[in-house]
């Protein structure tokens, strides 16, 4: 009985070892895109003004115009892109493998992703219910970071914090 155990986490580890590399190679394979928002102008409603990207419920927000960058402090730039009247949700013209960013908040959030077939593959949460730069939960810093990583890609993510959005 104890034979066939290991034999059994053995084939196991050697499964979860291939998805690993499988993973890490798929995500080595991709090309990396870096997006910021600085050629939009405070108030832009990016939607489809990003090649390969369709926002919803998007809208460009500028540091000392419309938006409070003392507690909101932007991590590169002056621009940001915030929820505006529900979840902010991405969809990627073509599957991607890894998603990287950075979120300010003022209530917990959450971000959701999703295969070409609508099909739910992960999820990410933050840290903190809020970690903004005045009055965040103490031990928190604006500009948390998330990564997310699916090797079969995937097509759209749902960013979520308050349910009108401005989160």
């Amino acid at each position: 009985n104890a034979n066939k155990e290991i034999e059994i986490m053995t084939w196991l580890l050697r499964r979860l070892v291939g998805v690993i590399a499988l993973a890490l190679c798929a995500n080595a394979a991709a090309q990396s895109t870096t997006i910021d928002f600085e050629s939009f102008s405070d108030g832009d409603d990016p939607s489809n003004q990003v090649p390969g990207l369709t926002f919803t419920n998007a809208l460009v927000l500028t540091a000392g115009v419309s938006l409070n960058e003392f507690d909101y402090p932007p991590r590169s730039g002056v621009n940001v892109i915030s929820d505006d009247g529900g979840a902010l949700m991405i969809h990627f013209s073509a599957p991607i493998t890894f998603l990287q960013f950075y979120v300010t908040y003022a209530v917990p959030f959450t971000i959701h992703i999703y295969d070409a077939n609508a099909i739910y593959v992960g999820s990410a949460t933050s840290l903190f219910d809020s970690n903004l730069a005045s009055s965040g939960d103490f031990g928190s810093l604006p500009n948390e970071e998330f990564q997310l990583m699916f090797a079969g890609g995937f097509s759209s993510a749902v960013l979520m914090g308050e349910a009108l959005g401005e989160s």
